[in-house]
C-alpha cells in the first residue's frame, strides 16, 4: 500500500501526524552533546510544534557566565531535531528565538511539506553512533577533500570553519589552550565546578562519566590540551600520549557574538561532528581557549582571524567511547497545548 497523503497543520504530511513526528524529533533532540554533559534544555510539544526551550537552571556559572555554551548546546538539539524531520520527507520549518518576552526558547519547530533531504537519512543514523571521544587518535588524520566538505557544511549553517593544520596554527592553538588551561586550573570555583560535573556514579543520568576520561595529564606536548576531567586519579582511559600529527584542529568561528548566532553555531557544530560520524572518524570539543577572554583574544590574533572563534574541535580516528549517559524523556519532555498566547512567529527558515 502507498503512503497516504494527509493534511497536517497546514502541510502535506507522508502519514505520519505532525505530533508523531515532533515527538520522534524531541526524543532524538535529547542525544545531542552538550558542555560536560549538562543537557541544559527542556523540550515542549504543542501538538502542532515543538519548543526547544533553555535551561538556566544547568548553566555552568564559572565556566559559562554569559551562557553561550549553554545556547551552542541547544542548538546541537535543534539540528537532531531538523534531521529527524529531513529523515522522515518533512522539511523543518524553525522559528529561532521566536518571542522576545520569553527569551528561554530558544527555537520553535513545525513539521513542514514533505521532501527529499539527500544525506538526512545518514546522519539520523549517525545520532546514534556519535559520542564525545577523548582517547588519543590513531591512524591518518582527516583527508583535504572532508575538511573542505564541512567547511562547506559550517557555511550552510550560517558558520565559518578554519582548520589549524600548519605548524604554526597548531602551535597557535596549542600555546593559547594551554594558556587558559593555566587560568582556569587556578581557579577555585572552576575546579569546583568541574568536581560537580564528573561523575563515577552509575546511578547518574548526567555528567562527564569517568569512563571517559584520560588518567591525570590528559594533554599533548603538540597539540591543545584535552580538558582535565580526572581531579582524584579517577580517569578509565589512558593518558594519551603525544598525539602527533594524527588529530586535526577545527575551529568553529561566527561572524557575530550574540544568542541567535550562538545558536546557530550549535546547529554547524553537531551537522559537522555527524558528518564526521558518517565518515567514520571521532571528535571532542576543546573550548579552554575560548572560555578565557584573555585567551580568546590571543587565538584570534594569532591566527589573524576576522570572525569570532566559538569552539575548537579536535578530530581524527580512535577506539569506540562510551556513550553520554541521558536524562530520561519524562524528565525533559513535556506537552503542552497550543494556545492563543502562543506567539506566531514569521519567516521560518529550514
Amino acid at each position: 500500500m502507498g503512503v497516504t497523503a494527509q493534511v497536517s497543520s497546514g502541510h502535506v504530511s507522508t502519514g505520519h501526524s505532525a505530533a508523531a513526528l515532533l515527538e520522534r524529533a524531541a526524543r532524538r533532540a535529547l542525544l545531542a552533546p552538550s558542555i560536560h554533559n549538562t543537557q541544559p534544555w527542556r523540550f515542549v510539544l504543542t501538538g502542532d510544534a515543538l519548543e526547544i526551550r533553555a535551561d538556566p537552571s544547568r548553566r555552568l556559572d564559572v565556566l559559562d557566565p554569559r551562557g553561550r555554551q549553554l545556547v551552542i548546546s541547544c542548538g546541537c538539539a535543534l539540528l537532531h531535531a531538523r534531521i529527524t524531520l529531513q529523515a522522515a520527507g518533512h522539511e523543518p520549518v524553525v522559528h529561532r528565538f521566536p518571542n522576545p518576552q520569553d527569551p528561554e526558547l530558544v527555537a520553535r519547530v513545525e513539521v513542514g511539506p514533505v521532501g527529499t533531504f539527500p544525506g538526512s537519512g545518514s546522519l539520523d543514523h549517525a545520532i546514534d553512533q556519535r559520542r564525545t571521544n577523548r582517547r588519543q587518535f590513531i591512524g591518518d588524520p582527516l583527508p583535504q577533500q572532508l575538511i573542505l566538505h564541512l567547511q562547506w557544511i559550517a557555511h550552510t549553517e550560517g558558520a565559518v570553519l578554519v582548520p589549524a593544520v600548519s605548524p604554526e596554527a597548531v602551535a597557535a592553538v596549542a600555546d593559547t589552550s594551554a594558556f587558559a588551561d593555566d587560568i582556569e586550573m587556578a581557579d577555585a570555583g572552576y575546579l569546583a565546578e568541574i568536581a560537580a560535573w564528573t561523575t563515577d556514579d552509575p546511578r547518574r543520568c548526567d555528567g562527564v562519566q569517568m569512563a571517559s576520561v584520560p588518567r591525570n595529564g590528559g594533554g599533548s606536548s603538540e597539540g591543545p590540551m584535552v580538558r582535565e576531567f580526572d581531579l582524584d586519579g579517577l580517569g578509565w582511559l589512558p593518558t594519551p600520549a603525544r598525539e602527533t600529527n594524527r588529530q586535526t584542529l577545527l575551529l568553529l568561528c561566527a561572524r557575530g557574538d550574540d544568542e541567535r548566532t550562538w545558536l546557530r553555531t550549535g546547529e554547524a557544530l553537531e551537522r559537522i561532528w555527524l558528518t564526521l560520524t558518517d565518515a567514520g572518524f571521532s571528535a571532542s570539543p576543546l573550548t579552554q581557549a575560548v572560555e578565557v577572554r584573555s585567551a580568546h583574544r590571543m587565538l584570534q590574533e594569532r591566527l589573524g582571524l576576522s570572525a569570532i572563534p566559538q569552539i575548537l574541535l579536535r578530530a581524527g580516528q580512535a577506539p569506540q567511547a562510551a556513550a553520554s549517559r541521558r536524562r530520561p524523556a519524562r524528565e525533559v519532555i513535556t506537552t503542552r497545548p497550543a494556545t492563543t498566547a502562543d506567539p506566531t512567529p514569521q519567516g521560518g527558515t529550514p
